[in-house]
């Protein structure tokens, strides 16, 4: 009986200690106590059950406090008080010779006693050294205990959370993150670009082959598994993993939103960032206090970037200085920033050129490229995708004709971009840090694109400007600039720690920038605080020349009110009018004529296309002023049908 007791006290403990449930203790234990009394067998397990988790509960206790009492002595008290704690003379002598001292017998009899030769060795460099020796080693010891994970005899949510730790345990340095509550991890291509990539149930499962060892106990010894299947799968659906944060890659030091400088290699805590330098890129420490003459060198070289570039303005200058400075700081900005357009009236002008010097600044290699898609459902795809790999920059290059998507106005203003993944019923919300860059010749906006750009306008005034003679300070800018990038950088984070260190003054004469403030204030403060004149001092000439669509509903609803005055109407009716005029009236004046080239092209197609098309834009429109004294406003519905009027309001 005696024995039966015994046996089943430590088989308790041995479960207790793997984290195993009661019920699941008596399931597999209660048989056990079969010589033992009816009313005995459930009671005792229960008994012995509380027991063992009381004594866990206080063993857990005593080593925390044990753990602060530690953490507060240096290695030195550390073997001294090990010393005087251990019961004979031989495990004193074990502990000196693991720390790398000799003791005398006297010692070894009273630890009690202050030895001078003792406590010499232990303010010695070599006594360091040994004692980070063994906790390493120590450390490596209990890590391998830990991510020993025993899969027969547990819980499926007992075995996720022995998962999830192993993935803490072995995620250092840090590779692993949670990113929009996924798992994802930090990867180079084979020109070592760093991407952020999303794991999937795969490559979770290898993580964790990787994390910790697998096994199953037998009856004579214990069998290596693979993670289980479904721990894998319940750890990629909780609510929340505990794993840091990834916010973005950066490539190059840059600022956080503090006004600290960000420069050190692998994962910024404070910012959820990581850091990914290039080989061999090396910065000077930018101080916390930039002297004037400091921020005067800043400042001409900067200049001296794109001086050679024909811009028509100093706005279009001090713009491509905003531009090469906001990718370099962008994680100094909590709110959406535009995106930079650079226009050009012929090829050749240079426009692809500086969006390739941004690119060799922030990224040291090429621009990443794409053209402008041609549909909406592929403008959604690629945003979706350039948000996952996490790009700090992003050119749309070559632009031809009117450029304007309602995907990337919206991407534009938002700090969370949310769309469903492609070939899959699941949305994905992932975060917006990404810099737009934009060039083309004679670009034309649409839709609410003008107020999310800023202008940077070029013109050579030569027929083939790439073949236009003069003196280059640099001929070959690209290759000036890869040898001149950390002084560049340094240069760019001299003019933001300045601005910082003056108290971030905000310019008076700081052009309105609806939606981008936060970006307009911090590039326009730094700019200007450096002496960098006519930033955005072009933004009426965009909005004014830019913008296709404003003037196209300006004569639209000049049209309109000529006809109907302000009487309210349905599309139906204006329809309906519109079909009635194409027999009448000649074609330069029928109102088909002065609707909005991007609706009027469904005119012709079948269906009810061209209706639907002009009440969505009625409806984006509505109450909106325009500047030549019109507005558009919606009125109560006629069975079921909105109706229309246009009214006359003060310029």
């Amino acid at each position: 009986m005696k024995e039966a007791e015994e046996y089943l006290a430590g088989q308790v403990r041995i479960a207790i200690d793997r984290g195993l449930p009661l019920e699941t203790v008596i399931d597999h234990l209660v048989d056990v106590a079969a010589p033992l009394p009816p009313d005995r067998g459930r009671a005792y397990v229960e008994a012995q059950y509380a027991a063992a988790e009381a004594r866990r509960e206080a063993t857990e206790a005593e080593s925390a406090s044990e753990m602060m009492r530690l953490a507060a002595m240096t290695p030195a008290d550390i073997v001294r008080d090990e010393l005087k704690r251990l019961p004979n003379p031989y495990e004193r002598l074990t502990l000196a010779g693991r720390y790398g001292f000799l003791v005398s017998s006297d010692h070894l009899r009273h630890p009690e006693i202050a030895w001078p030769e003792l406590e010499e060795y232990l303010g010695t460099a070599q006594f360091r050294t040994q004692y980070e020796k063994v906790t390493e080693a120590e450390r490596k010891a209990q890590k391998a205990a830990a991510t020993r994970i025993i899969v027969n005899g547990s819980t499926l949510h007992k075995m996720t959370e022995h998962a999830l730790n192993a993935l803490k345990l072995a995620n250092e340095p840090r590779r692993l993150f949670v990113r929009v509550g996924e798992i994802v991890r930090i990867v180079t291509d084979e020109d070592g670009r760093p991407a952020i990539q999303r794991l999937d149930e795969a490559a979770v499962r290898g993580e964790l082959d990787r994390a910790a060892s697998w096994v199953r106990l037998l009856k004579y010894g214990e069998m290596p598994l693979h993670p289980p299947i479904d721990v894998v799968r319940d750890l990629v659906r909780l609510p929340s993993i505990d794993l840091p944060p990834l916010r973005g890659i950066v490539e190059v030091p840059t600022m956080r939103p503090d006004g600290s400088v960000l420069d050190r290699p692998g994962y910024d805590p404070a910012t959820g960032l990581y850091y990914a330098p290039a080989p061999g890129l090396e910065i000077p420490r930018v101080p916390d206090e930039p002297q004037p003459r400091q921020v005067a060198a800043a400042r001409e070289l900067l200049l001296e970037v794109v001086q050679d570039f024909p811009f028509v303005d100093g706005a279009s200058r001090a713009n491509t200085i905003a531009c090469l400075v906001t990718t370099v700081i962008r994680s100094m900005i909590r709110a959406p920033v535009p995106m930079a357009l650079f226009d050009k009236p012929a090829a050749g002008t240079g426009a692809s050129l500086i969006a390739e010097v941004v690119a060799e600044v922030v990224l040291g290699r090429d621009a990443p490229m794409m053209k402008a898609p041609e549909d909406e459902g592929e403008w959604r795809k690629q945003l979706l995708s350039i948000l996952i790999a996490g790009r700090p920059v992003m050119v749309v290059d070559n632009i031809e004709g009117r450029f304007g998507s309602a995907a990337l106005a919206s991407l534009l203003t938002s700090q969370v971009h949310e769309d469903r993944i492609l070939g899959k019923s699941e949305n994905v919300q992932m975060p917006h840090r990404t810099v737009w860059i934009g060039n083309g010749i004679n670009i034309q906006l649409g839709g609410d694109l003008p107020r999310r750009c800023y202008l940077i306008r070029m013109d050579a005034e030569h027929p083939r400007p790439w073949q236009r003679e003069g003196t280059f300070l640099h001929p070959n800018l690209k290759a000036w600039v890869r040898e001149n990038r950390a002084a560049i950088l340094f240069a760019i984070l001299v003019l933001a720690r300045a601005w910082i260190s003056a108290g971030r003054p905000v310019p008076k004469c700081l052009p309105k920038a609806g939606g981008f403030d936060e970006w307009a204030e911090t590039i326009g403060g730094i700019l200007y605080h450096a002496k960098i004149w006519g930033f955005l001092g072009n933004l009426s000439e965009l909005y004014d020349d830019a913008d296709e669509d404003g003037p196209a509903w300006e004569a639209f609803l000049e049209r309109w009110y000529e006809i109907w005055q302000d009487e309210p109407i349905t599309i139906a009716r204006m329809v309906d009018y519109i079909h009635s005029e194409s027999g009448q009236v000649a074609l330069d004046d029928q109102l088909l004529s002065v609707v909005p080239p991007d609706i009027a092209e469904y005119w012709s197609k079948q269906g009810n296309l061209f209706a639907s098309k002009l009440g969505y834009a009625l409806r984006h429109r509505n109450r909106r002023p325009f500047p030549n004294g019109y507005k558009l406003v919606r009125v109560k519905k006629s069975q079921k049908a909105a109706q229309w009027t246009v009214r006359r309001v003060r310029k």
